[in-house]
């Protein structure tokens, strides 16, 4: 019997980790009959038939799940070797979390035809995810041009993800009859072996422990180089050295990314109120996920006077050896290409 496997995130529960560790052990896999798919399954991996891009991948899945999940199938039925001559078959895309109609629809449907396909789900504490993820994708990572967005409207927006026993029940209902796995991701989870437990891979597998989110003083800079906030204003000493030095030449506008300004009390009732509505998960998946902790970003302002002069000497050398490091990249990439003629 054919086995699938599809991790769907959440995404801030190692998923990273496990990707790269699915990556890396891919050959060995393919060995023993696993076949780990690419990230967005690209026509280029598949033979032609996958997705055309990211932008596509994004685009059937956030508008069109029935669409979504037929190009799944027209993937898995063109007969790409790789896919044909494997018993297992992994998948690990955490975009894929709020995609129960279109990825159930295709998993319930794997295992009508008679395989074995299996949903893998991992949850860790709303609390800790919205700290984690607001750091990460609205401050750290931010993209889009204007001000950080304020954490109390992040949570807001992210009230349907983080309503658990409501995510599993959908996913259940919709990919039955295929398995849906809930795990906890916590303090002391090793989320790339509890997922190669789960994946019937154990000792496959070998990836990092998650790395930390950066703090403050990585954000700042961070965001003065993205540039990210709307009022135009010259910084302060640490981007002018980095002018003087050459490394950057242009202006930057402050931003204070540290915007989760809640006390302990208030974490603890805002983490009060997921706890009673993880109860219904007990039933559901055995557990409720419990808190790591309150990170030091938290209802912590960073002091605003001025900037220690031997921190802004070291931030400035970092950025000096990492400027140096990515020149030589470049230039190494550089002539590898000039020697194959791309």
């Amino acid at each position: 019997m054919r086995t699938l496997t599809l991790h769907v995130g959440m995404g801030k529960t190692g998923t990273t980790a496990i990707q790269n560790a699915l990556r890396a052990a891919a050959p060995a896999l393919r060995g023993r009959g696993v076949f780990c798919c690419d990230h967005w399954l690209l026509s280029g991996t598949m033979g032609g038939s996958g997705f055309a891009g990211a932008d596509e991948f994004a685009h059937l899945l956030g508008v069109d799940p029935p669409g979504f999940a037929a190009r799944l199938g027209r993937i898995f039925d063109a007969g790409n070797e790789m896919l044909t001559l494997s018993n297992e078959i992994i998948w690990s895309n955490e975009a894929l979390v709020s995609a129960w109609d279109a990825v159930g629809a295709f998993a319930a449907d794997f295992a009508t035809a008679g395989g074995c396909a299996r949903i893998v789900l991992y949850l860790r504490h709303q609390l800790d995810w919205l700290v984690s993820a607001y750091l990460q994708w609205c401050v750290k990572d931010k993209l889009t041009p204007g001000r950080v967005i304020d954490f109390e409207r992040y949570r807001a927006e992210s009230a349907a993800l983080l309503d658990y026993p409501a995510l599993v029940t959908r996913w259940r209902q919709a990919a039955s009859p295929a398995e849906v796995i809930v795990r906890p991701y916590e303090p002391g989870i090793d989320a790339v072996a509890d997922f190669a437990s789960v994946a019937g891979i154990e000792g496959m597998l070998v990836g990092d422990r998650a790395h930390p989110t950066p703090g403050y003083t990585a954000h700042v800079l961070t965001k003065l180089i993205g540039d990210q906030h709307d009022e135009p204003h010259l910084a302060g000493d640490l981007i002018e050295l980095l002018a003087r030095a050459g490394v950057y030449q242009r202006d930057f506008h402050p931003v204070d990314p540290c915007l989760i300004d809640l006390t302990d009390e208030a974490a603890a009732a805002i983490a009060g109120e997921y706890d009673a509505r993880n109860e219904a998960l007990i039933p559901l998946c055995g557990f409720a996920p419990r808190r790591g902790g309150v990170p030091p970003q938290l209802g912590r302002r960073p002091h605003s006077g001025p900037v220690n002069t031997d921190l802004i000497a070291a931030l400035l050398e970092l950025l000096l050896h990492q400027h140096r490091e990515l020149a030589a990249q470049r230039g190494r990439i550089e002539a590898l290409e000039a020697r194959l003629g791309t």
